[in-house]
């Protein structure tokens, strides 16, 4: 059973939708990574997902819970490692 009390929910995920394209843009303007806070799953996989149909960037997961963390590296980039 999920609670969602006053749509928090729906409201996280839109804001972690717009955090994860701002700092995309940052990355790919940058050429830097850019980490973002620690995040539980739920959450990293929100971000993991916004921006899989981006291709200027890739989303990694770093860390240990519950500090784990998700960065966004620009393709190509000094700091894109495949």
């Amino acid at each position: 059973m999920v609670l969602d009390v006053e749509n928090y929910r729906a409201s996280r995920e839109e804001t972690l939708v717009a955090l994860a394209r701002k700092m995309a843009e940052k990355a790919v303007r940058t050429g830097r990574r850019v980490e973002l806070e620690p995040m539980n799953p739920h959450e990293r996989r929100i971000v993991h997902i916004s921006l899989q149909e981006d291709n200027r960037v890739e989303t990694i997961s770093r860390g240990e819970e519950p500090y784990r963390r998700v960065v966004i590296v620009k393709k190509g980039g000094r700091s894109y490692r495949r």
